[in-house]
């Protein structure tokens, strides 16, 4: 097991203050999981309400239309290599113009995935007919 910690911050009075540390033990396999979470079924329990809060985070992103701001940004900052930083040293002009290169590239990639989930949704068998089971010569 390993053990983490993370300081905590939260707005007090509109000023970013820390409030605390969270301290956690991370386990390195799935029995030392089920013993720090208090056995199999706190730790199914809490794997499903984490699957859970994705799922909806998920969801609330696509309501919005995609990622926020700082999930694009943070995906392209990630996308550019060490060759690629160093070719942009000490320019900001070309820095930002290579960041608004990999965000075009993180919407791109982001707007052909949800164009293939649509279209992977509208595969459906849907012809226009009621599939209920009613025949009209049960009557």
């Amino acid at each position: 097991m390993k053990e983490a910690s993370k300081d905590v911050y939260m707005k007090v009075n509109d000023v970013r203050t820390k409030v605390g540390t969270a301290t956690v033990q991370f386990a390195e396999t799935m029995e030392e999981a089920v013993e720090i979470h208090g056995g199999a079924e706190e730790a199914l329990k809490l794997l499903n309400s984490q699957y859970l809060t994705n799922e909806m985070n998920r969801i609330r992103g696509e309501a919005r239309g995609g990622p926020g701001k700082k999930v694009i940004e943070s995906r392209a900052l990630a996308l550019i290599t060490d060759d690629e930083w160093a070719n942009v040293a000490g320019d900001p002009d070309a820095i930002q113009s290579l960041l608004e290169q990999k965000r075009t590239e993180v919407k791109e990639t982001i707007e052909s995935e949800r164009n293939a989930q649509l279209a992977a949704a509208n595969t459906g068998s849907d012809d226009g007919e009621d599939d209920d089971d009613d025949d009209e010569d049960d009557e």
